[in-house]
């Protein structure tokens, strides 16, 4: 029971003194716990990254894990109503060109690689389209069923 105590002591004192830094690395905040900024979390070697950490008071500390925040003049800040619609648009922009770059692969399930094959075909055959039912009956006879 003393160890535990002991232990319990030292985490507590260790804990309660540890560094709380916030920086802010692209459109995003990271957050670190203890002598991290020290140990180059906060990008010791990239200037750059370095000029926009802060040590953080307990408030910045955890205002930092919301969504939207920015470092500014060592406070941590809303984005403004602009700077949100930037950002949303370019991760929807971002999200649309990964599926473009995935469909221009055939990265797609075989079901919308099969619908996409059918609608063609239907297409250029416009007065014998191939129906669902025929393309099930025709796995089943190919697989002996």
């Amino acid at each position: 029971m003393k160890k535990i105590l002991v232990i319990l002591f030292i985490f507590i004192c260790t804990t309660a003194h540890a560094e709380l830094w916030v920086c802010q690395e692209g459109n995003t905040l990271k957050r670190f716990h203890g002598d991290g900024y020290e140990r180059g979390i906060c990008g010791k070697d990239n200037k750059d990254i370095i000029s926009s950490c802060i040590l953080a008071t307990e408030l910045q500390y955890n205002e930092s894990k919301l969504a939207y925040k920015k470092l500014e003049n060592g406070d941590v800040v809303d984005w403004t109503q602009a700077e949100i619609a930037t950002y949303v648009q370019a991760q929807a922009d971002a999200q649309s060109q990964a599926l473009l770059n995935q469909i221009d692969n055939f990265e797609v399930t075989n079901l919308d690689l099969l619908t996409a094959l059918i609608k063609r075909i239907n297409i250029r055959i416009p007065n014998n389209p191939i129906t669902k039912q025929e393309i099930i009956n025709q796995i089943k006879e190919a697989k002996g069923l």
